[in-house]
């Protein structure tokens, strides 16, 4: 997991949410006492698995205490060799700064990322402050699967992304929140999970608009993994700390 940061703002606006959003995920996804998650492939098959998830920052300036793991000439060649045209349908969205801001090809982001830090991983996942790159009938895009990993952006999870006139720890604890249920998502498919049809788990395959994420509370029953059944974060977010993982009851119809 790498959390790339393209700007000292987004280092001091989001950046601590934002590790703390990956370490919560990461948290999910840990039953703890090397406990192994056997996830069902199929009726008659099943594998084992040990998640194993680290985190490498990358940005202009340190993020809690931390040095960026690229020099900031590096940085800047990595994030002009990953740049992309935006869609065109950004145009009709300029009520947001946020949507003005350069667009990353995520293929070339995962391959890219991963070279430039010496990251062998099978399956590496970058977040990022910066949009990535939509299909064309697309306005934006929360995450994406490329080959090599996935790239995940926090960019329009931002309510100031929408225009919304929030206070600093709302629009924090917003993006937390958010970019915690999409990197449970996509870390999920990563172990071998399936995305499913229950509207309160975090595999929901129908993330069709990004308030959707915030109704997302718990990996549900039907992907029979029973160190992972019902583990999810409690109804409140937290700006200033760690939420803790804790077993959620799936709502009632």
């Amino acid at each position: 997991m790498v959390v790339l940061l393209s700007e000292d703002r987004a280092v001091e606006d989001l950046g601590e949410c934002v590790s703390m959003a990956v370490a919560e995920a990461g948290a999910l996804y840990d039953p703890g006492d090397d406990e192994w998650l056997t996830i069902p492939i199929d009726d008659t098959r099943d594998i084992s698995v040990k998640p194993k998830i680290t985190r490498t920052y990358a940005g202009p300036s340190p993020l809690l205490g931390e040095a960026s793991a690229l020099g900031e000439d590096q940085l800047c060649t990595l994030l002009g060799e990953v740049k992309a045209e935006p869609p065109e349908s950004s145009s009709s969205s300029s009520s947001s700064s946020s949507s003005s801001r350069p667009v990353v090809d995520q293929r070339a982001l995962i391959a890219l990322v991963g070279e430039a830090l010496g990251i062998t991983s099978e399956l590496l996942i970058v977040v990022t402050d910066r949009p990535i790159q939509p299909p064309p009938t697309w306005r934006y895009l929360i995450w994406d699967a490329v080959p090599g990993g996935a790239a995940v952006s926090h960019s329009t999870l931002d309510p100031k992304y929408w225009g919304e006139h929030v206070d600093d720890a709302t629009r924090r604890r917003a993006v937390k929140r958010r970019l915690r249920v999409a990197l449970c998502s996509v870390m999920g498919t990563c172990l071998g999970l399936v995305r499913c049809d229950n509207p309160w788990c975090f595999l929901y395959g129908d993330i069709d608009r990004v308030t959707r994420l915030d109704h997302l509370l718990r990996i549900g029953d039907e992907h029979g993994v029973a160190a992972l059944t019902g583990r999810g974060f409690g109804e409140e977010t937290s700006d200033v700390g760690l939420d803790p993982v804790v077993q959620v009851a799936e709502p009632q119809p």
